[in-house]
């Protein structure tokens, strides 16, 4: 399976599986992060609140917030299942490489186990850092092989589009910036 690069925003998508990547606390500083706490307010809040700290209770005995490598599933109002997938401890911290694994094969099974054969994404980066990706893609492309699902990575600016396509390939399907013709073909009997 090869990436399917596309311009636009993944919350606009339309299909049924989105995934995108958050960090342990929670704090959406890239663009991707803030544009879907927006888009999804109302479906988030459940999410939101398992990073919820109350004071003076003794952890022990609540339930533990989401850790790295977890991914947090929002089943919306819409039918859309996304996926917050936690990558990092925190804003700061390093991308763990094997959290991402573990949050792109919980996606591919949530998408066949639904009968899906599209996931979309952002680019996942952290502030635009296009090298990033090169460690990512392989990844992604590499838990979605030998499934018939394809992965749509919807990116918002042409021009970072085009550098993405410069510097790691991948195919741009333009059809996808538009919606697709419905064509009705007779069988012949």
């Amino acid at each position: 399976m090869k990436i399917l690069y596309t311009l636009g925003n993944f919350c606009y998508s339309g299909h049924q599986v989105l995934v995108y990547t958050i960090n342990a606390k929670n704090k959406s500083e890239e663009e991707f992060q803030i544009f879907a706490d927006k888009c999804f307010a109302a479906s988030f809040v459940p999410k939101n609140d398992m990073f919820v700290e109350i004071d003076g209770i003794d952890t022990e005995e609540t339930a533990k917030p989401p850790a790295v490598s977890d991914v947090i599933w929002t089943h919306t109002s819409g039918n859309q299942y996304i996926g917050a997938g936690i990558w990092q401890e925190s804003s700061t911290a390093p991308v763990d490489f094997d959290a991402l694994r573990l949050i792109i094969s919980s996606v591919r099974r949530k998408a066949e186990d639904l009968g899906q054969l599209v996931v979309s994404m952002p680019l996942l980066t952290r502030d635009h850092d296009l090298d990033l990706w090169n460690f990512i893609y392989p990844i992604i492309e590499e838990e979605f092989a030998g499934v018939d699902i394809q992965v749509v990575v919807h990116i918002p600016t042409e021009t970072e589009l085009l550098a993405v396509l410069d510097n790691m390939g991948g195919e741009f399907n333009q059809l996808q910036m538009a919606p697709p013709k419905i064509r009705f073909i007779q069988s012949e009997k």
